[in-house]
Formats: structure tokens, C-alpha cells, sequence
């Protein structure tokens, strides 16, 4: 599963849209809090993130997510 994770719902569309039609799994978060439970949950295979989003951007994402799950790479 990709993940894709913007606060711009038209992107996050459409980013959605462009890899199901290539044949992939996405799931899309408005957020970086509901990209991490939803990571908890289904362990993505590819994050693509928005660096720039109210409250916790990309590179904090991508920190958190490291640390809640070191074991994966």
C-alpha cells in the first residue's frame, strides 16, 4: 500500500487517482496524526508526504514514523 499524505484533499486526489490507475493499493490522510494511525495499523510500502502541513509537516512525520517503528525500513 502507498500512503499518501497531504492536507490538500484535491491532491491528495489526485495523487490517489494517478496510482490506482497504475495499479497500486493508496490510501490517502488528511494528516500526518491520521497518516500514523493508519500506519499503525497497515503497514505502508511507500509514504508520500506533503513536507508543509498545519501542525506536524513531512520531516516530522517521517521522524515519528521512524521512531514508533524502528524495525521497519
Amino acid at each position: 500500500m502507498i500512503l499518501v499524505v497531504d492536507d490538500d484533499a484535491e491532491i491528495c486526489e489526485a495523487l490517489s487517482t494517478i496510482l490506482s490507475a497504475a495499479g497500486h493499493d493508496v490510501a490517502a490522510c488528511g494528516s500526518a496524526q491520521e497518516a500514523l494511525e493508519r500506519a499503525a495499523v497497515d503497514e505502508p510500502e511507500l509514504i508520500i508526504s506533503d513536507v508543509m502541513m498545519p501542525g506536524q509537516g513531512g520531516f516530522e512525520l517521517r521522524a515519528e514514523y521512524a521512531a514508533r517503528h524502528p524495525e521497519r525500513r
